[in-house]
């Protein structure tokens, strides 16, 4: 049978089609690509290894001051005339149980058992510019200015406190009259600096003794928590209670609680929350308080800071955030966002410009401000 020729020309056109078709025929190759997860928080990528452990945080207008095992390290966000990272100091305390006090110009940090120093953050890389409280000098029987801050949630206190003022108040130990007692004694330092563009510390120290009448005869005497308020102190003495101790080197007891944990100023008032799940408010800059019992038991292991007008709780042994407000005893908790920073503990909290830092036991962490008081999804 033959073919006519309009077939056969459709035929080689059909065969030229598979054909063409067959040599674009090819394998699918798919490409699987790892998106990073976006979390709420952002790691700085400036510390390493011991230097992600920020034990505390300072600030002034520009920069924030990190104390991390053994260094201080400056963070100079956005200004042009400083570099963006840089190590100050590294005569700090590299024992991470030593809490420092980061005042907005100085630090202080022990030295030896009874040496303290004080240092500007403008030349704390030269000792020269320091200036030491040596407490032999104050009182030739100081044993040690170590464990007379202790916490009991197992988390340290800051073994000192720096007021607004520039007042340093630390305790120290020194032998009891009874065989193997110890009493603890305050040094008051009042921090100077010279003037000119390289300050140096200038300390004038006395000793003050809390009142006798206020102890109870405890052999092993201890402080849970020095606190600097506006331009005074709170001291809770485990065998005593809180006291108040003023710039002029005045100490006075205000309540007889002997557990608190931590102490802060909102909106005017006082507040200081006990190991005991007790929380004290006081109106009258802490001359006297009120006390309400029964406060949730997470209360106490917290820690607390200001941030603009709210109020700011993170817990000890985790890296939970809450805004809280009080309104008498009753109080209103939100749980913020915390994504990001893995199960590390959180030790400082600061807002510099428009965002917000973390410190944590895992590294330095930032959020912007506005989007900070996020609550957590539940």
């Amino acid at each position: 049978m033959a073919f006519h020729p309009s077939w056969r020309v459709g035929l080689l056109l059909l065969a030229a089609i598979i054909l063409s078709l067959s040599a674009c025929k090819k394998e699918t190759e798919i490409q699987l690509k790892e998106v990073d997860k976006m979390y709420s928080w952002k790691e700085d990528r400036h510390f390493l290894g011991f230097g992600k452990v920020i034990l505390g945080i300072g600030q002034d207008a520009s920069s924030l001051f990190l104390h991390t095992p053994g260094i201080l390290s400056q963070l100079s966000p956005g200004v042009r005339s400083q570099p963006y990272f840089e190590n100050l100091n590294g005569r700090m305390p590299s024992d991470v149980a030593i809490r420092v006090p980061l005042a907005a110009t100085v630090v202080a940090f022990p030295i030896a058992d009874t040496v303290v120093t004080v240092a500007p953050y403008a030349d704390a890389v030269n000792p020269e510019y320091s200036a030491n409280v040596r407490l032999h000098k104050l009182d030739p029987q100081a044993i040690t200015y170590r464990v007379t801050v202790k916490s009991l949630s197992g988390r340290e206190s800051q073994f000192a406190a720096i007021n607004r003022n520039n007042y340093l108040l630390l305790s120290y130990r020194r032998p009891g009259a009874a065989v193997g007692t110890t009493v603890l004694r305050l040094v008051l330092a009042r921090i100077t600096l010279t003037p000119g563009a390289f300050q140096r510390v200038q300390l004038q120290s006395q000793i003050i003794d809390f009142p006798t009448s206020a102890l109870s005869g405890s052999s092993y005497p201890y402080i849970s928590q020095i606190t600097a308020i506006d331009d005074y102190f709170l001291v809770s003495k485990s065998d005593g209670g809180l006291f108040k101790v003023t710039e002029n080197g005045t100490v006075r007891l205000v309540d007889s609680e002997r557990s608190v944990k931590t102490a802060y100023a909102w909106q005017g008032k006082l507040y200081a929350q006990s190991f005991s799940d007790k929380l004290l408010v006081s109106a009258d800059a802490g001359e006297t308080w009120t006390t309400y019992t029964n406060t949730p038991s997470f209360l106490s292991s917290s820690r607390f800071q200001v941030l603009g007008d709210s109020l700011i709780g993170y817990t000890d042994s985790f890296n939970q955030l809450y805004s809280l407000r009080w309104n008498g005893g009753t109080g209103r908790i939100r749980e913020l966002k915390n994504d990001g920073m893995g199960e590390a503990a959180i030790n400082d909290i600061k807002q510099l410009g428009d965002t917000v830092y973390v410190g944590t036991t895992s590294g330095l962490f930032k959020r912007p401000a506005k989007a900070f008081f996020e609550s957590k999804a539940r």
